[in-house]
């Protein structure tokens, strides 16, 4: 802005002089007010008079702007809220059928001719097409395929997710009808098989070239002239954000000028619409240095790699959440900071982060996004505009709720500054506003502003009734922050209620969880940051409000301690994405190339599953195990027999089961209606009934009636004894616990069918050991009729031959079926997942299976692999456990 003469004209007189003097004084080298009466000692009684109304009434104007605006209170303390966004239409995915019906509309003759290349890149390529029926020139992308397609023979392969996003973004950018959107015309299928969208061949030049004419005052391009355009670009991307969607991948290789100003913004590849499942993972791949680049990206620096593949510019315009892969948090504010470094750009001349001349790889450029902001304007370009600096730096904030709302917001500051208004992004004062309306009506001003001043004179009056008013309004002011105080303690009264109960859902420790994790902490910092403003309420309440206070500030505490917990468990998960955490990686790899090999699974090609390490194969069944790290230290094989040791400190340890078709239901009862052939795939199951040492890590508590201490007789004469230890079952669960249980470690109850295959071992006997109870001897723990010193009728009276206790037995105390499976048809009775049936006589939907027998009752009529009961879900007794599963998938 140019600076007015500080010599005004002779023939001025003293308001004229005053008025000069309020313009000027905003700028750097303006005269001082004591200066002007010395030059002009003849005008020098009334320009103090005028100077001394001006300051009174103007500093009651200038403390009436200071008080803050409700909606200001409410955003410092809570943070502005977020635009619920338009939805596009949903967009059917791709399928074949889809590519069936776009070759319905394959011409058989071509419409189009290709006349050359325009860009390739890994997914699809652009040409510059021939209308033939139109006759004019198209720009066509078209999908690439996988492989080139044979003669005469079925239309070329093409990756199905390429596919998927090829058509998301064609009916994304079909449905942004905006004149700075590029239209999509058509979709369709052409007549070498290629998938394919037309639009409009686009002739200008990339934003980045106007801004390069704008540093070299070329072709009369200006800095207003190119804001205006970059005002487009925002008005177009406010109308994207206002149909659910945003561009992700905004800079100035993205942008194209045409000759008579039209803007597009172009490439909306990487586009995703708003609540719905994002099918692409842009987070920048480890180890990517390099991609693909077409004539938009070559200028931006070498692209980087997504994590799944997609190409990515120049990492100069990502906001901070982008650049850091917190995917989940990307919005429109995320957009608005890529348009704020164009600005930035144009402002600078140079990319954020890179000198003018100077060469960076695209991750020396991450590196320095992810350590802060970029250089200050004001540093490398002093001489430019302070509003659009101010602009600049407001929609480039670090953190988003400090940047604009909306791409519209910025577009109305950008229109604002150049049509010479107040922006928002600028502290406003009475001599900016006098100095832009100044600007605008230089002919009216001067009138303007002296009948202003002379009215000054004559209004003191007029002064103290306002200063009446102020006082007024300020009182209100006052009533309504306490009213939001209040209402800002009722809202953390109840954060400090439900927030610690929700930590309990923040399971199982693994990545997939860590965003919820992440979510919980970010809504109990809003209660924390407030705990100084409720300490000094507590000060001054009375003695029912500090009851309140004092149990909000405990509650706050217990959140502090809680969010504590919270951040460890993230660390705790973010290990596991680490290959050599206890050797992953290299132990899943041996893991499954040996059970592809295994004559005992048939070929199976596993995958790795979240929370599970190899153990090995079993030498005595031939069968892997596995064991679930997150329930404990991984489990010890002795070393002479191979066979496991189990220990307090063990996780749970499950057998992968190969699966296949046998008989359930009562195989000594052949005429039985509940005989029927099942088919299963191969699953894991619990070798051992689950331990209360691993009760007690994983949920914290014991439920169980016996717990490690209590003595129980043996059931052998003598008066003998055992303790109850750790390795003991833990029992008197409710099914509801034992989800619960399986939901924190990542596993599952399994399911009757897969229980009765388990407890079967592939046998076709009664029992897994033969056709004969008796024979249970040191495979089972019954107890009942041998601690009452009876023996078992039919079976020669005999009880000594029952090997069992008065109580649970500690797992791995007999002998194992011959899947290697621990107690299946005793010691305690086991939860199963499903419902029961119509069957149940309380009637289906009212009870949970349950399976097994449990040592509280001899074998005689329990020790069958399909015995089965059912009981309601809320209920439990002393001698009812549980056994994990895991399915594959």
């Amino acid at each position: 802005m140019s600076t007015p003469s500080n010599d005004p004209d002779p023939d001025q007189n003293a308001e004229e002089l005053f008025l000069t003097y309020l313009i000027q004084r905003e700028e750097p080298e303006a005269e001082d007010f004591e200066s002007l009466c010395a030059r002009h000692p003849e005008h020098a009684d009334v320009l103090r008079v005028l100077h001394a109304d001006f300051e009174r009434v103007g500093g009651l104007l200038s403390k009436s702007s200071k008080q803050e605006s409700m909606q200001a209170t409410l955003a410092s303390m809570f943070g502005k809220s977020l635009d619920p966004g338009i939805s596009l239409e949903p967009a059917h995915g791709p399928s074949d059928s889809i590519v069936e019906r776009l070759e319905e509309h394959a011409p058989g003759v071509t419409r189009y001719e290709i006349k050359g290349e325009v860009a390739r890149g890994g997914m699809g390529v652009i040409l510059k097409a021939w209308d033939r029926d139109l006759r004019r020139s198209m720009a066509m992308k078209a999908l690439l395929a996988e492989h080139a397609p044979a003669e005469d023979g079925p239309r070329p392969k093409v990756n199905e997710l390429h596919l998927r996003r090829f058509l998301e973004e064609a009916q994304i950018t079909g449905q942004l009808e905006h004149p700075g959107i590029v239209p999509v015309h058509e979709l369709g299928i052409d007549s070498e098989g290629r998938v394919y969208f037309t639009m409009p061949l686009i002739r200008g030049r990339e934003f980045k070239r106007i801004i390069s004419l704008v540093r070299d005052g070329e072709e009369g391009w200006t800095l207003n002239k190119a804001l205006h355009v970059l005002q487009k670009v925002c008005e177009a991307v406010a109308y994207a954000h206002a149909k659910g969607v945003i561009h992700r991948d905004l800079k100035p290789a993205n942008i194209m000028v045409g000759s008579f100003g039209e803007t597009y913004v172009m490439d909306w590849g990487l586009a995703r619409v708003l609540d719905r499942e994002d099918t692409r993972d842009i987070r920048v791949r480890e180890g990517s240095s390099a991609g693909i680049e077409t004539d938009r990206t070559s200028g931006d620096a070498t692209p980087l790699m997504t994590m799944d593949g997609a190409v990515i510019g120049t990492p100069a315009y990502m906001s901070p959440e982008q650049a850091a892969g917190r995917i989940e948090q990307l919005d429109e504010r995320t957009d608005v900071y890529a348009l704020g470094a164009m600005l930035y750009n144009l402002l600078t001349f140079q990319m954020p982060y890179v000198a003018r001349g100077q060469s960076l790889s695209p991750r020396s450029v991450l590196r320095a996004r992810l350590n802060g902001p970029p250089l200050a304007v004001a540093k490398i370009n002093p001489e430019a505009p302070t509003e659009v600096v101010e602009i600049c730096e407001k929609a480039m904030a670090d953190t988003p709720h400090e940047r604009y709302r909306t791409a519209l917001e910025l577009s109305e500051d950008l229109e604002a500054y150049l049509g010479g208004r107040a922006v928002s992004a600028h502290e406003t004062s009475l001599g900016y506003q006098l100095g832009l309306a100044y600007k605008r009506h230089r002919p009216v001003f001067v009138t303007a502003i002296a009948a202003a001043v002379l009215l000054l004179v004559g209004a003191g009056m007029y002064v103290r009734q306002q200063q009446q008013a102020l006082r007024n309004e300020q009182q209100a002011l006052r009533q309504e922050q306490r009213a939001l105080i209040d209402r800002t303690r009722e809202l953390d009264l109840g954060a400090v209620r439900l927030l610690p109960p929700q930590v309990d859902r923040l399971f199982p420790l693994l990545p997939d969880t860590i965003p919820s994790m992440q979510a919980w902490m970010e809504r109990t910092d809003g209660a924390l940051g407030r705990e100084d403003v409720w300490q000094a309420e507590l000060e001054q309440a009375d003695e029912q409000q500090r009851v309140e206070l004092s149990g909000l500030l405990e509650g706050i505490g217990e959140l502090r301690e809680l969010r504590r917990a919270v951040e460890e468990r993230v660390v705790t998960a973010r290990a596991v994405e680490d290959p050599t955490y206890l050797k992953r990686e290299a132990s899943w790899a041996r893991a499954i190339e040996e059970i592809k090999n295994s004559p005992t699974y048939d070929g199976l090609v596993m995958k790795e599953i979240p929370g599970l390490l190899p153990l090995g194969e079993d030498l005595s069944t031939g069968m892997f195990e596995f064991w679930n790290h997150l329930s404990g230290a991984k489990p010890r094989r002795d070393s002479v027999t191979g066979r496991l040791d189990p220990h307090p400190d063990d996780g749970i340890v499950l057998v992968l089961l190969p699966g296949g078709t046998y008989t359930m239901g009562p195989l000594d009862l052949p005429d039985s209606d509940w005989l029927h052939e099942v088919t299963l795939e191969p699953f894991l199951f619990g070798k051992y009934e689950v331990t209360q040492a691993q009760w007690l890590r994983v949920m914290g508590y014991n439920p169980s009636l016996y717990s490690p201490g209590y003595e129980i007789a043996t059931g052998h004469g003598g008066g003998s004894t055992y303790q109850i230890s750790l390795l003991h079952p833990v029992t008197n669960l409710t099914w509801f616990e034992s989800a619960e249980f399986c939901a924190r470690a990542s596993l599952a109850l399994p399911f009757e069918a897969q229980w009765e295959y388990a407890a079967k071992a592939g046998t076709t006997t009664v029992h897994y050991w033969g056709n004969y109870v008796i024979d249970v001897m040191g495979k089972e723990n019954f107890y009942n009729r041998v601690c009452n010193g009876e023996g078992f009728s039919g079976f020669g009276g005999e009880a000594s031959w029952v090997d069992g206790y008065c109580g649970s037995a500690p797992i791995g105390a007999f002998e194992p079926n011959g899947f290697g499976l621990y107690d299946t048809l005793a010691n305690v009775t086991e939860w199963c997942g499903e419902w029961a049936g119509e069957e149940d006589p309380v009637g289906p939907g009212k009870r949970k299976h349950k399976r097994g027998s449990s040592y509280l009752v001899g074998p005689g009529n329990t020790a069958f692999s399909d015995w089965r009961q059912w009981w309601p879900p809320s209920q439990t007794n002393e001698a009812l456990g549980m056994r994990a599963a895991r399915a594959l998938e």
